[in-house]
């Protein structure tokens, strides 16, 4: 049996296919043997067996596969817990600022609280229902305030405390600790921005519904 591509007898110039290396003539459209298309190779005498097609130069404008880590300053061993090292002196510096916060934050909550310590003792000593009444209102208001202070003051604390592990405990945990003490801190002052915000739409309603009624009484 004859192979699937025959020289003898077709008097044709044979070239090479890039693809399996077989000889093919140069008129075919594909190779018989491994079905590449021969449209665009040039052809060559049969006695010269063509090279592989060249692949093309290497794409200069693609980076290569360790760029990313050569980028990096490597703090914990490893691609994960990479950061930079200004990075980390950024967080070392805004260290201090943090821990100013949380003392005034301490300070005013302090304060707070005796006030309210004091203005329900008052109410207590007092014999007036009335002045009663209004200074369990008062501290209350002052504790409710004493809490919400400690409440944003805890999560920076905390983001703090975080920036000093990533120096004892390696990058990944002490960055991790920190962004999540972050996210705790602006939730919560988010919630109380949108209380703020509906509180103060309710007083401008209801200042506007009085002012109406004045007019219209």
């Amino acid at each position: 049996m004859s192979s699937p591509v025959s020289g003898e007898g077709t008097g044709g110039d044979m070239i090479i296919c890039p693809k399996c290396e077989n000889p093919v003539e140069s008129s075919a459209f594909e190779c018989p043997y491994c079905g590449v298309i021969l449209s665009k190779v040039k052809a060559d005498p049969a006695g010269d067996l063509a090279p592989p097609m060249d692949p093309g130069p290497e794409n200069v404008y693609s980076a290569p596969e360790s760029a990313f880590a050569e980028s990096q300053v490597l703090l914990g061993g490893s691609i994960e817990g990479a950061v930079t090292q200004a990075t980390l002196d950024a967080l070392r510096k805004g260290r201090p600022w943090m821990r100013l916060l949380v003392g005034y934050g301490f300070v005013i909550a302090a304060f707070v609280l005796v006030a309210a310590v004091a203005v329900l003792a008052v109410g207590v000593v007092s014999q007036d229902n009335e002045a009663v009444g209004a200074t369990a209102g008062l501290g209350l208001a002052y504790l409710l305030y004493f809490g919400l202070i400690l409440w944003l003051t805890l999560p920076l604390l905390r983001a703090s405390g975080a920036v000093r592990k990533i120096e004892t405990h390696g990058v990944a945990q002490g960055l991790e600790h920190y962004a999540v003490q972050l996210a705790s801190l602006w939730r919560r002052a988010g919630i109380l921005v949108l209380i703020g915000l509906i509180l103060i739409g309710l007083v401008i309603l209801l200042a506007g519904a009085g002012a109406l009624f004045a007019v219209l009484g």
